[in-house]
């Protein structure tokens, strides 16, 4: 059969005259569609990046079409395929220290497919932080060796999330939480106060988190590829239907990457004890022996001892300059009980007594617990011996203008029932300002006390001749307030405080993930409550920068504020929006911050607090 027959489908005659054979078009286009296929624009239809075990390497698998053929090679072949690593490396081509270890590059003849398969990078990778990490944007070029033409992907490495570290911090004031989970591979999504799928947060034997349709919810303040902060459990926590975290509790973490769904091992983690309050007080028939009573959560539990010592107590006179408690201390403690909320100790013994080894009234006393079982040790405790104020808020009263709630915290007040147009020798309030006193002994201006527990005594007013010739409490007045135990009539040091509103302190630190946004936690007293709010103001907060001379979380400016938690006594805004980073609006270390807060309810503002940011 002649060559133009088979081209043209010319028919052949054999030597008898008939025909012996035709070919038909279709056959013809069939084979030569190999060919076809491979002089067609390569294409890149998927590329694929799984971890090596733990090293840091990446095995990449490309997937595609018409890509062409070559031989296996560990550097940088030539040239034909290179990957690049955003502001990272590029490798692959001549003259890049990163090579590629490439097991296989293979195009099927027939259909065209395409696989191209990079077992690690090596050379140079792993040196001046030339490594890939979850998240990482990779753009892969492949030029077919054959035709020399290019195909393009790009490619954000998954990785397998891992959590490397969680902290549980409490939140000042509250029966809440911080939460910092940190780790790599975690994915990116918006802040936000509830639950989804990729999240799950366990408190063995009491109650589950974060995960969609928890009851108990999570604020997510910030989640990153490297970190998920939770500034607080929300929706049920701490009320009936939900349950409450405490020191000691054992927890576990499950995270899912939100983009590719891939999850993290577990990890787990207990929760390490928290010292709420001590109470030093005087032991019934001694004068100078004292009961302490620690309270807080994850102390574990064991049974009392006495005259005796421990590596999980430890109390430190700062006055006196002696320690008790702890593992070889000559001062020994007599512990009566000890449970996960609280430690009594009856009195110290051993040494105690001699040598100056004495504790007095107002001294200055450190305790730490470490958490019996595991080890975790709590944050150390300042207290002082006797009783203590440790804050006093002074808000108007529901429905009066000019009278107050006074509500004074601390410990060792001793116990009374309420009592109301009264005084006693126990209380006393003065007004330095409109220079009025009133709770003592005789004093015409009386309290309404409608609580009076040992760390806590609440007035509901103040009456008698209250409002009369000038004695009347002002927003803004400064009052100092003392109370004396009931039971031993010892005195507390006088506490200065100042009627309605007021700012203690203020942190601004830079907030995870951004190097010139912050998180500003404003803590005090008066605020009133209300819900977060994002990229918004109010009439209630003002933050303004004298270095770069803008204002920002007020009503109507244009930089606004993100307040992820606002109670009584401390609001925490992380980052400021709207405006803000335009026009030279940014907040550096260095300037000088002035931030006021105005109750909620009443309006009664604080006194501006100033602030420079470290």
């Amino acid at each position: 059969m002649s060559i133009l027959s088979r081209i043209f489908n010319r028919s052949v005659i054999s030597s008898t005259g008939r025909i012996a054979h035709q070919r038909r078009p279709r056959r013809l286009f069939e084979a030569l569609e190999p060919r076809v296929m491979l002089s067609a624009a390569p294409v890149i239809t998927s590329a694929i990046a799984t971890e090596i075990g733990s090293t840091n390497n990446y095995s990449i698998t490309i997937n595609g079409n018409n890509l062409g053929n070559s031989s296996a090679y560990n550097g940088n072949g030539a040239g034909d395929l290179i990957v690049v690593d955003s502001g990272v490396f590029t490798g692959g081509q001549t003259g890049d220290g990163v090579t590629l270890n490439v097991t296989s590059w293979t195009t099927n003849a027939t259909t065209g497919a395409s696989t191209i398969t990079i077992d690690g990078l090596s050379g140079t990778y792993g040196t001046n932080g030339w490594v890939i990490s979850p998240a990482d944007s990779l753009v892969i070029d492949v030029i077919n060796p054959q035709t020399n033409v290019s195909a393009v992907t790009n490619l954000t490495v998954p990785g397998t999330p891992e959590i490397t570290s969680v902290s549980v911090e409490p939140i000042v004031g509250t029966n809440n939480w911080n939460l910092t989970i940190s780790g790599h591979g975690l994915g990116t999504q918006a802040a936000y106060i509830g639950d989804n799928a990729d999240i799950t947060i366990t408190d063995s034997g009491v109650g589950q988190a974060g995960n969609t349709g928890d009851a108990v919810t999570a604020n997510v303040t910030t989640w990153n590829n490297n970190q998920v902060v939770i500034d607080g459990l929300a929706g049920a926590y701490g009320q009936s239907g939900g349950w409450t975290l405490n020191g000691g509790d054992s927890l576990a973490f499950s995270i899912s990457n939100p983009q590719d769904s891939l999850a993290a091992p577990v990890f787990d983690t207990v929760v390490t004890p928290v010292i709420s309050s001590v109470s030093a007080q005087p032991l019934a028939g001694s004068s100078n022996n004292w009961t302490i009573t620690i309270n807080g959560s994850g102390f574990g539990t064991r049974a009392g001892y006495s005259n005796n010592d421990s590596p999980y107590l430890a109390i430190q006179d700062n006055t006196a300059h002696f320690n008790a408690g702890y593992s070889g201390d000559s001062v020994t403690t007599n512990v009566t009980s000890w449970s996960n909320t609280q430690i009594v100790v009856s009195g110290l013994a051993g040494t105690y007594g001699t040598q100056g080894a004495v504790i007095n009234a107002q001294d200055s006393l450190i305790v730490d617990v470490a958490n019996v079982q595991t080890g975790a040790a709590a944050s150390a405790f300042a207290t002082v011996a006797g009783p203590n104020i440790t804050s006093v808020s002074v808000q108007p009263l529901a429905g009066n203008s000019s009278n107050w709630m006074i509500t004074i915290n601390g410990s060792g007040f001793g116990t009374r029932s309420g009592y109301s147009n009264n005084d006693s020798p126990y209380l006393a309030i003065q007004d330095n300002t409109t220079h009025f006193n009133a709770g003592y002994t005789d004093d015409p201006v009386t309290v309404n006390v409608s609580s009076w527990a040992d760390t806590q005594i609440v007035i509901s007013g103040l009456s008698g001749t209250y409002g009369t010739g000038g004695d009347t409490i002002n927003p803004g007045d400064s009052l100092v307030v003392a109370v004396a135990n009931v039971q031993n009539n010892l005195v507390t040091e006088p506490f200065d405080t100042m009627a309605g509103t007021e700012i203690s302190s203020v942190s601004v630190v830079p907030m995870g993930g951004s190097v010139n946004n912050w998180t500003i936690t404003i803590n005090g007293t008066g605020f009133g409550t209300r819900l977060g709010y994002s990229n918004n103001d109010s009439s209630y907060l003002a933050i303004q920068d004298n270095t770069t001379h803008f204002n920002a979380g007020y009503t109507n400016d244009p930089v606004t504020v993100n307040v992820t938690s606002w109670t009584n006594t401390q609001i925490v805004i992380n980052g400021l929006a709207g405006a803000y980073g335009t026009n030279g609006w940014v907040i550096a270390p260095g300037n000088a911050l002035a931030v006021d807060v105005a109750n909620v309810p009443t309006g009664v503002a604080a006194a501006v607090y100033s602030v420079t940011v470290a």
